[in-house]
C-alpha cells in the first residue's frame, strides 16, 4: 500500500517497488508460495504506477514557450546524444550553477528557510533525526552471518539509489529544464527519498537489536512527523 501510494504521488518513485523482493520469507510464510506473493505485489505496484503515469504524462508533456520548456526536444536530445546528456548530468552534479542548486536544496528543504518560505521547522528535523537515528541504532547491531547470495541481494538498494537518481534527473531534464540549459533543474529535495534507502542494505547485513518498547518510540516519532506535515500542508501551504 505504501509503495502504491508513492507511485501515485510521483510515478518516478516506482523504483522503490523492487524492495518487495527483499521481504523475508518468514513474514509471508503463511502463503504457500512466498516468491509468487513477492512478484505479484511487485506487478501490482508497477501496474498502478504505470497506469497513473499514462494518465498524467500528457498534462505535462505540452511545450511551455514562456519558460523555454519542450519535452519533445529534450527527449530527442537524450535519444540522439546520450554522451552529451551524460555530460549535462556531470555538470549538474559537479560544476557551477547546477551544483549550487542541488546541494543547498537538499538541506534547505528539510529544516531551514527558503526564498518562497516553504520550509520544515527545525523541530520537525530534530524529531525526524532522533527517530531515524534510534531506528538505525536498533538495526545496526551485531554483524549477521549471510551467504554470498544474500550479500549480493543487499546491493539492490544501492543499485536502486543510482537508478532512481538517474530517473529523477532525466524527468527533470525532460519536463522541467529550459531547452539549451547546460545542466538540469535539479533540486536537492528530489533526492531526499533516496537518502535513507541505503539503510536497507545495512538492515540486511546486520542483526537488529531487540529492546523493550522500541517499536513504540519509533511509531511515536513517525506519527509526530506525519501530524506536523499534514498540519503544515493545510494550515501553511493552503492557508486554511
Amino acid at each position: 500500500m505504501v509503495l502504491v501510494g508513492l507511485g501515485l504521488t510521483k510515478p518516478t518513485l516506482f523504483v522503490f517497488a523492487p524492495l518487495l523482493l527483499l521481504v523475508p520469507t518468514q513474514l509471508i510464510s503463511r502463503f504457500r508460495r512466498p516468491a509468487v506473493v513477492r512478484v505479484g505485489a511487485l506487478i501490482v505496484v508497477l501496474g498502478c504506477t504505470g497506469v497513473w503515469y499514462l494518465i498524467v504524462r500528457h498534462a505535462v508533456g505540452a511545450p511551455f514557450p514562456l519558460y523555454g520548456l519542450n519535452a519533445h526536444v529534450q527527449s530527442t536530445f537524450i535519444e540522439h546524444h546520450p554522451i552529451g546528456y551524460l555530460k549535462v548530468l556531470a555538470r549538474t552534479f559537479f560544476e557551477g550553477t547546477g551544483e549550487n542548486r542541488w546541494i543547498p536544496g537538499f538541506f534547505l528543504s528539510i529544516g531551514y528557510f527558503r526564498k518562497d518560505s516553504v520550509y520544515a521547522p527545525v523541530g520537525l528535523v530534530v524529531v525526524g533525526s532522533v527517530t531515524l537515528f534510534y531506528a538505525y541504532q536498533l538495526q545496526a547491531g551485531a554483524k549477521r552471518l549471510v551467504d554470498h547470495g544474500t550479500r549480493l541481494l543487499a546491493l539492490m538498494p544501492v543499485a536502486l539509489v543510482l537508478v532512481g537518481i538517474l530517473i529523477v534527473e532525466t524527468t527533470l531534464y525532460t519536463y522541467g529544464t529550459p531547452v539549451g540549459l547546460p545542466y538540469t533543474q535539479a533540486e536537492g529535495r528530489y533526492f531526499i527519498p533516496f537518502a535513507l534507502l541505503l539503510l536497507v542494505t545495512v538492515g540486511i547485513l546486520r542483526e537488529p537489536r531487540i529492546r523493550p518498547r522500541s517499536t513504540r518510540w519509533i511509531v511515536l516519532g513517525v506519527a509526530l512527523m506525519l501530524v506536523w506535515l499534514v498540519l503544515k500542508i493545510f494550515v501553511h501551504d493552503y492557508t486554511l
